[in-house]
């Protein structure tokens, strides 16, 4: 460090926490050509991850009955040497909790149609307390839309893409 700290008194202290869970981890591989990975300029991916992760945070909670806090989700944007990707995650909120994010996985399939059938089925502008919006994740509303978690999804599921917007 440049001006390294000269107090007696201070203590290393890591800030982060780490507990064991499971998790389900869903890997989309960006591609560049169809997709832009300018993340200034691509403000979809960003929506569409978040929303995508709050939309499988439900669909498992109703599937498997059980409450919306046993469960926690969220996603990110990285890129690494393989390439751009977004992952949307499931993880147990508790540590070493009772699996239900493995149990969600068990039935991966089920869970992507029912999570497609969910984002379609509201009549929502882009998201609403019927669908995607709680008080839970009130932080997140913004970025809550229904129809991009429902492209990211179709994209990783069999490549489709929507052919474009109009202005």
């Amino acid at each position: 460090s440049k001006y390294p700290c000269r107090h007696t008194n201070a203590e290393v202290v890591n800030l982060g926490f780490q507990f064991k869970t499971d998790m389900l981890v869903l890997e989309f591989s960006i591609d560049p050509a169809k997709i832009s990975t300018d993340l200034k300029e691509n403000l979809w991916l960003k929506r569409a991850s978040v929303s995508l992760s709050e939309a499988l945070h439900l669909t498992a909670g109703k599937i498997l009955d059980v409450e919306l806090s046993e469960l926690e989700a969220g996603s990110r944007i990285r890129k690494a040497q393989e390439g751009f990707f977004t992952d949307v995650y499931l993880y147990d909120s508790l540590s070493s909790g009772a699996g239900y994010s493995a149990h969600a996985a068990d039935d991966l399939p089920n869970l992507l149609h029912e999570t497609i059938r969910f984002l379609e089925g509201c009549t929502c502008k882009r998201a609403c307390f019927n669908c995607l919006k709680r008080y839970g994740n009130q932080r997140l509303h913004d970025y809550l839309d229904r129809y991009a978690a429902a492209e990211l999804l179709k994209w990783g599921m069999n490549g489709e893409i929507k052919p474009g917007y109009s202005v």
